[in-house]
């Protein structure tokens, strides 16, 4: 049985956990994400709304959980804003191509 993590838990917002997977060569925990299709896609640079382009995955470092790290294997949209611009959707959660997520980043600097 299958259960879906509202992204209100975890503070991923747009994004839904629907599983959890240990990757034994990495030594890392793996959440596995799908996009929330409640969530309207917006530019990252201006904010507009645009027709999904395509969707993308990619995997961005979180913080450790239990002592082992954690990895997030996201899904987010390619917008397309006018005739010719295409653009990735904002995640408030993580920077546009960044690797980390902001709590994470914070967790580091607090070090």
């Amino acid at each position: 049985m299958a259960a879906i993590i509202p992204a209100s838990i975890l503070g991923l917002r747009g994004q839904c956990v629907k599983s959890l997977s240990w990757d034994e060569a990495a030594g890392e925990l793996v959440a596995h994400c799908r996009r929330d299709g409640r969530f309207v896609p917006v530019d990252h640079r201006t904010g507009a709304r645009g027709t999904v382009n395509r969707r993308l995955r990619r995997r961005v470092r979180d913080l450790p959980l239990w002592g082992r790290a954690v990895t997030l294997e996201i899904e987010y949209c390619q917008l397309k804003i006018g005739a010719a611009d295409r653009r990735m959707e904002r995640l408030d959660f993580v920077d546009p191509g960044g690797g980390y997520t902001h709590r994470f980043c914070r967790f580091v600097c607090q070090l």
